[in-house]
């Protein structure tokens, strides 16, 4: 080991979300000095939150994220190839600890190298979770992998993927309350440290939603240039107080070429500091990162769904801690979202004193420098 230690991040097609979670675990470990190499997607923006981190992006080769991301793991061949490509990565960077967001090849290329490795799980990672649609997915990954662990000459797996995960730490970006930990799930290498997202450290709790903040915004939830007049019809009136975000550099484009936006703000993804300032309520898919960004932000949520079983966990989470609504638009390849409704329900949660309490009182327990605690944890379960 050098005499500074080396992190090796994998954040390996999840989304910024995915990346903002290693991005701020990095540049806290960067400032205490560590070295920080973080793997990512080919895609501009990804890159861009790994540099601004102060860390070093590597882009990870793109014939290994494929676009079923958990279908993949079903696939031997694909298993092996994804154990040899990150052991190659480890390698070359020189790892001492090495940190994933869900992407279990690389347990197996870390206990390999005897590099310890550290996982950053949800609660629906974690063993013993069920929900519908979701239990083949660690089911049918456990023979493919078991025999490329035997290659390794490491032991197997039983019977869920997941047990992967438990052979070293396990980080929760959340809180028990929002991510609990299942039943049969040893819970002695398993640590909530609170949010992983750009506002880790947002300063002193706030008291009482700010009702004088007018703006709405939407995060991957407009992609489609030809509803902009439904939209428009639905929101015109504030201008540029609507920020759309679309997590995709590409969509962000098609949106701005159109003139048929006015003055709205259309960004891949905005400053999470300045949304918080502006905006009053937040319209998003119920992804983990963009509803516990939003409790920080103080922003009530619509949660527009798509077929998730993760984003319902989610949205169910909201809907009972009182901090927003669900809606679920008609299934097509693209939600056609109702968008007067959820210009409706907007402006109901944003009014409401409950609401607005609820939101307070969990901005207040998500308080915390999520990244101090987490490299903390990463630092005694490695030795550094």
């Amino acid at each position: 080991m050098g005499s500074l230690p080396t992190l090796l991040f994998f954040s390996w097609g999840g989304g910024l979300g995915h990346v903002s979670r290693c991005a701020v675990i990095g540049r806290a470990a960067r400032a205490r000095g560590w070295r920080v190499t973080i793997a990512v997607r080919n895609v501009q923006a990804e890159i861009a939150l790994v540099r601004d981190a102060n860390c070093e992006p590597v882009v990870y080769p793109a014939n290994l994220i494929p676009r079923e991301l958990w279908q993949c793991w079903r696939d031997y061949d694909h298993v092996r190839d994804a154990v040899e490509a990150d052991g190659a990565l480890i390698a070359r960077a020189g790892a001492d600890v090495v940190v994933h967001d869900n992407r279990p090849s690389v347990v197996v290329a870390a206990n390999a190298a005897s590099v310890p490795a550290v996982s950053i799980c949800q609660q629906v990672h974690l063993v013993g979770f069920a929900y519908d649609g979701a239990s083949r997915t660690w089911s049918l990954a456990v023979e493919p992998f078991n025999r490329v662990l035997s290659a390794h000459d490491l032991p197997e797996i039983g019977g869920d993927l997941r047990e992967l995960y438990a052979r070293g730490l396990i980080i929760v970006p959340s809180i028990p309350e929002f991510d609990p930990v299942p039943g049969c799930q040893p819970v002695e290498n398993v640590k909530h440290v609170g949010p992983l997202t750009m506002l880790s450290d947002p300063g002193a709790p706030g008291g009482n939603h700010d009702t004088e903040r007018g703006g709405i915004f939407f995060y991957r939830t407009m992609f489609d240039a030809a509803r902009a007049e439904e939209f428009m019809d639905a929101f015109g009136d504030l201008g540029s107080r609507i920020m759309i975000a679309t997590g995709d550099d590409d969509a962000a484009r098609r949106l701005r070429d159109s003139s048929q936006f006015g003055q709205t703000s259309i960004r891949v993804m905005f400053d999470m500091s300045v949304v918080a300032r502006t905006a009053k309520c937040a319209v998003t898919i119920g992804g983990h990162g963009s509803c516990l960004s939003c409790i920080q932000a103080s922003l009530p949520s619509v949660i527009v769904l798509n077929p998730s079983p993760e984003r319902e966990l989610n949205a169910k989470w909201m809907e009972r801690m009182g901090l927003g609504r669900v809606l679920r638009p008609q299934a097509t390849h693209l939600p056609v979202i109702p968008w007067a409704e959820v210009r409706s329900v907007a402006e109901h949660l944003s009014s409401d004193s409950q609401v607005r309490s609820n939101v307070a009182h969990w901005r207040a327990r998500l308080h915390g420098d999520g990244a101090a605690i987490a490299v903390d944890q990463i630092a005694r379960f490695a030795n550094l």
